[in-house]
């Protein structure tokens, strides 16, 4: 519903704590007309951090390169008002938690160049001194939570499933198994593609279909460069996820503050029917503006998170335009509802956070989305909560471009968190976000559990340990964990979390999260060298994947290590293995989860690449196993062309008793009985998916 009139208490609030004089534009009049959004929290105060002269001039040469989104040239004239999916608005409380209108949004952007583009940012939460939780909002269901991927009868009974953090919430990957195929995501200088292969006959393993997704073009002054990113299968529905960036080179372009060419970023969903592996028919593509931050699915509904900076154009009519962003359904350009762009958080921000759902089963035509002011880099996701976690810059600073404009960029170090919280729980609920002290490291360090959000930071004062309600209020905090060691992996595991920090050894803390109110360290274990994933692998037993140390600090040599924490008070390193065999050793699953392999017999997998001066480099799978209390090596399958110095085993997966590995330029099938090499397909060197 409309609003008629401003709410007077709030008006009168903000003249009130308003103590310097304010651009006409700003005022509280003018900020009521532009903007009817939600308070934010007031900013803590954060003690200096510093940071080197390189980092610095790293972070200013980003903060110009963010208002720069490539693009398919001059933006195009507003797009329809109406669209096929219209979606009932957030409830509101004093203040309307989403846009009244396409103008109210235009506008605020406008004063948001207007004022503060040259200079300094401008942000509602120094007028507005409350909260920036939003009401629950009507909204669209996420649907139940998928379970394993079966083959429909096809193929092995078993085979290797996509390692994720929540069971039944599937990520995307660049290699998928359905028991019968090999989904493989690859790219070339000039395309990405997927490859099907046939694997029910592992002997005579073969590539029965490529799948030419994307490709680089230049046409009608416009280059559009793509990057291919994952995928998804889906009984006989292949979706494949990249981003395409495009910018004109007819030198026609508008005006924009700020550093490079206007343009834009689409993340695009190609859905395909895979009904024929052997010959794949495209049913629609769906995209999005903005770069994908990550993606879920659940049964068939795929969840796309990305974000969507809006250049700052100086002519008011390229602005207006670029202002609210839009999706593409088989390149039908479709202003975003507006009722589903909420202005409630983060509004100094220029960039926009978006969240679509779209069932991969349908036509594409019945898409809900979301889209909130702000920004993320990494997602927690479950069938009931999304949690997406944003870097939040503390600290203007300001710069002079080539032209003389003075550009707002942030100090380095001076980082927080912004986290936005949506519930799925019976539809797509935003609950607004906050901002927690320290940076995040990755997805492992936020969990949802029983009604409670856990979030793990590394802040100034050490490692934090924040929880919150679903109201996003903060009902316990642990500080100063670690002073002076960064998060290096952490696991939540029900009540429960781990967290591992480095400088020079490996404390792995255990903390006892019971009582929300007070979550407490119960038990520390320091070793040489440091964990950077940590897996459940038994009761009371847990995987840590990384680098052995010595008093000296890290070695480069990879390490296995199996823990015990049946004891809360007092875990131990029961047993580890270290990979020695060259100067460096090391594992795609340190760093990408997706790397980790389980498999049904309760034994699990990891890459392995040896390199160093004095050795050849030398990839492999090898596969380890857990027998009373002791890691021990159980099989290693090293391809014939192993040696190569292109060769790296990035994932690794089964169907039955046949084992396959994935490099930069081939995948291969082994016996697990025997390791004799069964077959093997060449992919041109240099178009592996990182």
């Amino acid at each position: 519903m409309k609003r008629q009139t401003p709410n007077q208490d709030i008006l009168n609030r903000i003249k009130a704590e308003t103590t310097v004089p304010l651009p006409e534009r700003l005022t509280p009049e003018r900020v009521a007309e532009h903007v009817a959004g939600e308070t934010v929290q007031p900013k803590k105060r954060h003690i200096a951090r510093y940071v080197s002269v390189a980092a610095a001039f790293v972070l200013l040469v980003l903060a110009g390169l963010a208002v720069w989104q490539l693009a398919d040239g001059t933006p195009t004239l507003t797009a329809p008002l109406e669209t096929p999916n219209v979606q009932a608005a957030d409830a509101g409380d004093a203040y309307l938690q989403t846009a009244e209108s396409y103008e109210q949004i235009e506008d605020l952007f406008v004063a948001l160049r207007d004022e503060n583009a040259p200079v300094s940012r401008f942000s509602l939460s120094e007028l507005f001194n409350g909260s920036d939780k939003a009401t629950a909002s009507e909204g669209f269901d996420l649907g139940g939570v998928a379970g394993a991927v079966t083959d429909g009868g096809m193929g092995d009974a078993v085979y290797g499933e996509t390692n994720v953090q929540v069971d039944g919430v599937e990520e995307g990957d660049i290699l998928k198994n359905d028991g019968s195929y090999l989904y493989v995501l690859r790219w070339t200088t000039e395309m990405g593609y997927v490859d099907i292969v046939d694997i029910r006959d592992k002997a005579q393993m073969r590539s029965v279909s490529q799948i030419e997704v994307c490709r680089a073009e230049t046409a009608d002054g416009t280059s559009t460069y793509t990057n291919i990113s994952e995928l998804f299968i889906t009984g006989d529905t292949l979706t494949v996820l990249y981003t395409a960036s495009s910018y004109s080179v007819s030198g026609e372009m508008p005006e924009i503050y700020g550093a490079g060419a206007a343009g834009t970023t689409k993340t695009v969903a190609a859905v395909y029917d895979v009904t024929d592996r052997a010959a794949p028919v495209l049913r629609y593509t769906y995209a999005v503006d903005g770069s994908l931050i990550s993606s879920r699915m659940t049964d068939s509904t795929l969840l796309l998170v990305t974000e969507y900076s809006v250049p700052l154009y100086k002519n008011d009519s390229d602005l207006k335009n670029a202002s609210v962003p839009c999706f593409y359904k088989d390149n039908v350009k479709t202003r975003f509802p507006v009722n589903t762009v909420c202005l409630t958080a983060n509004t100094e921000s220029q960039s926009y956070l978006t969240v679509t759902l779209l069932d991969t089963a349908s036509d594409g035509t019945n898409a809900q989305m979301k889209a909130v002011l702000g920004g993320g880099t990494d997602i927690y996701c479950t069938d009931s909560v999304l949690l997406v976690a944003a870097r939040d810059h503390t600290d203007a600073v300001t710069y002079s471009n080539a032209a003389g404009d003075e550009i707002a960029s942030f100090v380095p170090g001076a980082v927080d968190t912004r986290l936005f919280a949506f519930s799925l729980e019976s539809g797509v609920r935003y609950q607004g976000s906050t901002k927690i002290d320290g940076t995040l490291l990755n997805q492992f360090s936020m969990d949802a559990y029983n009604g409670y959000y856990r979030i793990a930071t590394t802040a100034e004062d050490g490692s934090c340990l924040t929880v919150l309600n679903e109201s996003l209020e903060t009902v316990g905090e642990l500080r100063g964990i670690a002073p002076g060691e960064d998060i290096y992996a952490a696991r939540f595991m029900g009540d429960t979390a781990y967290l591992v920090t480095f400088y020079q050894t490996d404390p792995l803390f255990v903390l006892d999260l019971s009582d929300p109110a007070s979550p407490r360290v119960t038990g520390e274990l320091k070793i040489p060298g440091f964990s950077s994933y940590l897996h459940p692998y038994a009761e009371n037993l847990l995987i840590g994947i990384g680098e052995s140390g010595d008093e000296s600090g890290a070695t480069g040599k990879l390490k296995v290590s199996l823990f015990d924490v049946s004891d809360m008070q007092n875990p131990k390193e029961i047993s580890s293995v270290v990979f020695d065999g060259a100067q460096y050793t090391s594992s795609a699953a340190q760093y990408d989860h997706h790397a980790y392999l389980s498999l049904s017999d309760g034994t699990f997998a990891i890459p392995v690449t040896e390199s160093g001066p004095l050795t050849d480099p030398h990839s492999f799978a090898c596969v380890l196993t857990v027998e009373d209390g002791e890691l021990r090596v159980l099989e290693t399958y090293s391809p014939d062309t192993a040696t190569h110095l292109a060769y790296t085993v990035t994932r690794i997966t089964y169907a039955g008793s046949t084992l396959f590995t994935l490099s930069d330029t081939a995948l291969v099938a082994f016996d697990r009985g025997t390791g004799e090499q069964l077959a093997r397909i060449e992919y041109a060197e240099g178009s592996m998916i990182e």
